[in-house]
């Protein structure tokens, strides 16, 4: 049985967010095609003061989701990385415990998902109304967080929400979306393209394939499944790297800004994919601590 430790998990965290920034994704913020009033070295900040608490021993991962959160909003002044540290703080606790496969790993993480349902102080939604993601002020849906609900559950509002939220559907059917689709398709193109075009393929694809959360609360149904077709059809274009993809992502992107439709939640998904990746590729090294 292995596990891993925390400066490892640290820094495959912070490498994943980086890497992340590094690429252009249509539409959302990257080193090289900032977004007005955003900056990427605030998300390199977010990643690195949330990657110091998401793994202190002295709290469960309710408490750290909760101070991570509340620490990166106060520190930053805006929400930055909210999506990143929910997914991200599940995956990295479960490979902080002992195992030797990929089901032990989401054996793992289902028992993380169990701590955070059943926490009595919903810790977890208050982070999310601390943080106040794009487009929430918008939604009146089931599974509003941002009324005040009483004897209300976690997992009955992240099952309501589910349907209309791809973070929330993570934590009710154990990162499927990521496990089954994304992280196959990532490890497919890495096969056939370079790094980074394939991290750009994966962007592209999770826009592809359902509506990204961001833009369904902040511009509604329409516009999400406008997006998705986009997507859908220019990830078609992507199937051969060459000079044609850059002229076509390139334009893909300053359409989407010049319309302020930033996939943000597809962007969280894609992190969090090459985070898992980083996990599962390495699991063979030293790295690793026999226990």
């Amino acid at each position: 049985m292995y596990k891993y430790d925390s400066f490892t998990l640290r820094n495959m965290y912070h490498t994943s967010c980086y890497e992340e920034l590094k690429v252009n994704k249509p539409g959302n913020l990257s080193i090289n095609s900032p977004i007005l009033g955003m900056s990427y070295k605030r998300f390199l900040n977010a990643a690195k003061i949330s990657g110091e608490i998401i793994l202190h021993k002295k709290y469960d991962i309710n408490l750290a989701i909760y101070i991570a959160v509340k620490k990166c909003m106060t520190q930053l002044g805006s929400n930055y990385n909210l999506g990143i540290i929910l997914l991200a703080a599940p995956i990295l606790r479960s490979v902080s415990k002992k195992y030797n496969s990929q089901k032990v790993i989401k054996t793992n993480l289902n028992t993380q998902l169990e701590f955070i349902f059943k926490n009595k102080n919903n810790l977890i939604l208050k982070a999310i109304k601390i943080a106040k993601p794009g487009g929430i002020e918008k939604y009146d849906g089931e599974g509003n967080i941002m009324k005040e609900i009483k004897n209300f559950e976690v997992k009955k509002i992240l099952v309501e929400s589910s349907n209309n939220d791809r973070i929330s559907r993570a934590y009710t059917n154990s990162y499927s979306e990521i496990f089954d689709y994304g992280l196959i398709f990532f490890k497919k193109s890495k096969k056939k393209f370079s790094f980074e075009f394939s991290v750009q393929r994966l962007f592209i694809y999770y826009m592809s394939i359902d509506f990204d959360s961001h833009i369904l609360r902040k511009f509604g149904k329409f516009t999400a499944l406008k997006l998705k077709n986009k997507a859908k059809s220019l990830l078609k274009k992507l199937d051969s790297e060459d000079s044609l993809k850059n002229k076509l992502l390139i334009n893909f992107d300053k359409y989407l800004k010049h319309m302020h439709l930033n996939p943000g939640t597809c962007a969280d998904l894609t992190v969090t994919t090459l985070l898992i990746d980083k996990i599962l590729c390495i699991v063979q090294y030293s790295n690793l601590k026999k226990v």
